[in-house]
Parts: C-alpha cells; sequence; structure tokens
C-alpha cells in the first residue's frame, strides 16, 4: 500500500507524463467527486471536464517538470 505522500508523487508523475495519462491512469488518483481549486476559486466543471482539461493540457505543452521541495504526509 502507498503512503500519502507516495500517492501524491505518483499522482504529479502521471500528470507530467503524456503517455502515461489517460483516463483510467487518472482515476487512480482523482476522485469522481474531485474539486479543483484555482487562485481561491473552485472550478466549475465535472469529473469528466476535469479529464479533457489535462488532455487538453498534455496536448498543448512539450514538456512539463516538477520538483518537489518539501512534502508532508499526515499520520505517517
Amino acid at each position: 500500500m502507498m503512503t500519502n505522500k507516495e500517492i501524491v508523487i505518483a499522482s504529479l508523475n502521471l500528470l507530467s507524463d503524456k503517455k502515461k495519462m489517460n483516463e483510467a491512469e487518472i482515476s487512480k488518483y482523482f476522485s469522481q467527486n474531485y474539486l479543483q481549486i484555482v487562485d481561491g476559486k473552485s472550478l466549475d466543471y465535472d469529473y469528466k471536464a476535469f479529464v479533457q482539461h489535462l488532455a487538453a493540457l498534455a496536448e498543448h505543452t512539450e514538456a512539463i517538470d516538477i520538483e518537489i521541495e518539501a512534502i508532508v504526509g499526515e499520520r505517517e
């Protein structure tokens, strides 16, 4: 079983890898009830639209580099 920290890292790695990003993989890390908040505002779309948003990001970006400087996992 993955720790909370490992889950966060795996989900971010998925989002930075166009070849692996698909709805089946996304559903491993994001609930159908996932709610995204940007700049203090809730994005008004459902899970399918969120998946489409990720696909559009992947299509329009050449590469995404993610560097994690620190991460905190509760109860670990």
